[in-house]
């Protein structure tokens, strides 16, 4: 009956590093078998980000700024 009841016993009692034995195996679990083995470093930078964005924006004005033109030279062709 010991034998039986000491798995049970171990999930009421354990606790290492503040978790419960249930959550510990859990994260023993994710990081043998769920996740994945080789991790990248990715940054989050938000001066690059902004950079850009900003490099966004100069395209779009370009864009806007030829099409523009573009339609003022039809116009003036028709005129």
């Amino acid at each position: 009956m010991v034998i039986i009841m000491l798995p049970w016993f171990m999930f009421a009692m354990y606790e290492k590093n503040g978790l419960p034995l249930e959550k510990f195996l859990m994260c023993i679990y994710n990081t043998k078998f769920k996740r994945p083995k080789i991790r990248t470093y990715q940054t989050n930078n938000l001066y690059a980000a902004a950079g850009r964005q900003s490099q966004l924006n100069k395209e779009v004005q370009s864009i806007v700024s030829d099409k523009n033109s573009y339609v003022s030279e039809k116009k003036s062709r028709k005129g």
